[in-house]
């Protein structure tokens, strides 16, 4: 009962590319099929963004598609020939094309250049470990052809039979037979083999003589014959047998053919059966086991008069004339037989690559219907003709047996092959041993090379952790791929990936560069390009991904203190920095730099920092005695985070501000005073001092000088002194000697001075004054008393 299955095609989902024109892929012109037609197969039409919605599909038996055995409308891009008969595809050649039909603005496209494709019969290789003699010789499972032709005489000719064996002498035979009307008359019986399907490979032409006798007898192009084989027969049997073979060389207007030998001298046989001629041929005399066989065999048997070199041909099985208008005078349709196995997918890509396979493809095949079948034998290779061949399976039984063994007719590699390749592979069948020792089998011929490309899939989605906020040296991401036996990562600042600063290999689908590891740590402000690809194992790359750009810039701190203004601000000790701490980003921390380094300068430039220092705290303050105290003047400070390069990254933005020492206070002897003796001189004690230098000298300029340093806030000269108007002052010095600015006294020495006795008021202490040294408490006493 018929079955009808419906399919839904949507051309938008198709993975191919689009043609503006019907371009066909699979399979090749000239395709060699064996038992069932193969699947044709044509790229989808698009124009102005608009699929074809249908197509006209035609199969025809000769190339002007006048003899059509499909012609039909799909909506998709396969199409299995003889849908819609009964029974197998007759054997023959066919010739198929396609064009648009509707769903395109000019649905009425032109055809596509036409392709061809030879089917043959499936042969039964004889053996008897797996068929019994009746079975084997069982005129249904050897009749390739038969005659359409009714002569009524000695010409006529009915079946032929063909098949492979090895039972008469150990060696595999073709066995042909054919049925024959004897009345008597001489008849000549022809039966031509054409092996190759070469034009070049026999007669040059159409019309020449390709005979080894007969003139008037011609063949197509693509039929042109390699080996014939002629039996005459008489009144009384077959008189002779014998066996040709054309040589390569050609001249008009005859081919040149050499009789090589009669057929029993070459180790064949033919036999006369009643009305039946039986025939074994060497399976190597007719090229059958030559390299360049096609693994198809076109066979034509045509009987012709014995005498006259200028008779035609009578009968004919197949019949003749599907090609050509003169039957009696040209061979145009042979009858195909192979024991080759057919590549059913993938589908064979010669041409192109339309089809590209992300992971190995099981590769298979027809199963042989009625054959002698021990296993299968499969190759693949880097090349059309297997000459770079990286992979052979063999499957096959282990021992004869009657009972026939489940054997697969697919093969799934288990090793890696290399990506972005395109790859060949082919099948033939092991027959079933013909002794009783397991190395006694037979191969048959191979399949046609199947071409596939084989790729990877790139990783998907690939990102970083950080997003666009590239402050940290960032986790590497993608999405799992299906299939990968790991993954591979490079990160360099060249596009084309010269000597990449990463170049890693992970199980994983993310990698995140170790903050410590300084050899990966990528630097700020630079512009780095990445990329992944899947691997399939250690040593099989997949494609990259695009070059993807980075530039990495880090968080920088936040000035707290002290900071630029107008005015600057004015610091008047050795300032303490402050800045922001780095924790980012604050709700969930990516990033907490290890330490901070800080510069000081009073160059805006940096060029010889005074304070060049790393720190793990926020904030810093000039170690006493370190040489890191600022002089007084203007002073610039930045600080930066430390990356995991190991280096600083980029500085916040410079601060200036004014550094400068309070001025002391001088508390005694107040200004101008006028003193008998040498006064004991005291000021007021400053922040950071370390310790003061006091000088005293008769002119403004200092010019003559005595100095004394002192930790103390007092000094008495010892010294004798003239009388006269003296000026005296003091500055601090911090622990690094840095000085402070100069507070200058005048005084007169050699005039009594009355002070007048304190009163209560300024005997008393405050609060704050009690917080002073006892020696500022007495200084202070002492002016306010004076003032």
């Amino acid at each position: 009962m018929p079955s009808i299955w419906e399919i839904l095609y949507d051309n938008t989902k198709s993975e191919l590319a689009a043609t503006t024109t019907v371009s066909l892929t699979y399979p090749a012109d000239g395709y060699e099929a064996v038992g069932t037609p193969p699947v044709l197969g044509w790229l989808p039409v698009t124009r102005t963004g608009q699929y074809a919605g249908s197509y006209r599909v035609q199969v025809s038996r000769n190339p002007g598609f006048t003899d059509l055995v499909n012609n039909v409308s799909v909506p998709y891009i396969n199409f299995v020939p003889w849908q819609g008969h009964d029974g197998p595809m007759p054997i023959g050649t066919y010739w198929w094309r396609v064009r648009v039909e509707d769903g395109i603005a000019d649905a009425a496209s032109q055809w596509s250049t036409p392709r061809s494709f030879n089917l043959a019969y499936n042969l039964i290789t004889g053996n008897q470990f797996d068929f019994p003699h009746d079975v084997l010789y069982d005129p249904g499972n050897t009749l390739v052809a038969a005659s359409e032709t009714t002569t009524g005489d000695a010409y006529e000719l009915d079946n032929l039979y063909v098949m492979l064996d090895r039972r008469r002498n150990g060696s595999l035979n073709w066995v042909t037979a054919f049925d024959i009307h004897p009345d008597g008359s001489p008849v000549r019986y022809w039966l031509y083999f054409d092996t190759d399907r070469k034009t070049t490979s026999s007669c040059p032409a159409p019309g020449n003589a390709i005979g080894p006798v007969y003139g008037n007898i011609g063949a197509y192009d693509l039929f042109k014959p390699e080996y014939a084989i002629s039996v005459d027969r008489d009144g009384s049997g077959i008189a002779n047998t014998n066996y040709y073979r054309w040589t390569g060389v050609s001249f008009n207007p005859n081919c040149t053919w050499v009789l090589v030998n009669t057929l029993p001298n070459i180790g064949g046989i033919a036999e006369l059966n009643g009305n039946a001629i039986q025939l074994h041929i060497p399976y190597t005399a007719l090229g059958t086991a030559d390299d360049n066989f096609s693994g198809n065999a076109g066979i034509t048997l045509f009987s012709t008069s014995a005498s006259n070199t200028s008779d035609i041909m009578h009968d004919t099985i197949p019949a003749q004339g599907v090609l050509l208008a003169n039957p009696a005078g040209m061979i145009d349709h042979p009858a195909f037989v192979s024991d080759m196995l057919m590549p059913l997918y993938p589908f064979d890509t010669p041409l192109s690559n339309p089809y590209t396979f992300f992971d190995m493809p099981a590769l298979r095949w027809r199963m042989p219907i009625f054959g002698s079948i021990d296993g299968y034998e499969v190759e693949v290779a880097r090349d059309e003709r297997f000459t770079q061949r990286i992979e052979r399976w063999e499957t096959y039984e282990n021992r004869a047996s009657f009972y026939f063994s489940l054997l697969p007719t697919a093969f799934q590699s288990m090793n890696v092959y290399s990506d972005n390749e395109s790859y060949y592979w082919r099948v033939r069948i092991r027959h079933e041993y013909y002794t009783k020792y397991a190395t006694d089998f037979d191969y048959g011929p191979w399949s046609p090379p199947q071409r596939f490309k084989l790729s990877s899939r790139q990783v998907g989605n690939p990102r970083t952790s950080t997003g666009d906020n590239v402050f940290m040296t960032p986790a590497f991401i993608w999405d799992r791929v299906e299939g990968a036996a790991g993954y591979s990562l490079q990160i360099d600042d060249d596009s084309k990936f010269g000597s990449p600063l990463i170049d890693i290999e992970t199980p994983n689908p993310s990698y995140t560069p170790p903050e410590l590891n300084e050899l990966q740590s990528l630097l700020s402000s630079t512009q780095y390009y990445w990329r992944a690809a899947i691997r399939r194992n250690n040593d099989v790359l997949g494609q990259w991904t695009s070059p993807m750009t980075l530039t990495k810039t880090s968080v920088t701190p936040t000035p707290i203190y002290p900071l630029t203004g107008d005015p600057l601000t004015l610091v008047t000790e050795q300032p303490t920095f402050l800045w922001t701490g780095i924790l980012t980003p604050t709700v969930e921390p990516r990033l907490a730099t290890p330490k901070y380094r800080l510069e000081v300068d009073d160059d805006p430039t940096f060029g010889s920092p005074i304070i060049r220092i790393d720190t793990a705290a926020t904030g810093y303050t000039p170690i006493e005695g370190s040489r890191q105290s600022l002089a007084d003047g203007k002073w610039y400070w930045r600080v930066a985070i430390f990356e995991s390069s190991g280096n600083p990254g980029p500085f916040s933005t410079a601060q200036a501000f004014d550094k400068q020492y309070q001025v002391p206070t001088l508390v005694w002897p107040p200004p101008n005073t006028k003193a008998g003796v040498m006064p004991s001189f005291e000021w007021l004690p400053l922040t950071g001092a370390a310790y003061y230098r006091f000088e005293i000298s008769k002119d403004s300029e200092f010019e003559k000088v005595q100095t004394e340093d002192t930790v103390n806030t007092a000094y008495t000269p010892t010294s004798a002194f003239n009388n006269g108007f003296y000026f005296w002052r003091v500055r601090m010095f911090d622990q690094d000697r840095v000085a402070g600015p100069t507070m200058i006294g005048r005084f007169n020495l050699g005039y009594e001075i009355f002070m007048p006795k304190p009163s209560a008021a300024h005997n008393s202490v405050s609060a704050k004054e009690k917080s002073l040294p006892q020696s500022r408490q007495d200084a202070k006493k002492k002016q306010d008393t004076w003032l």
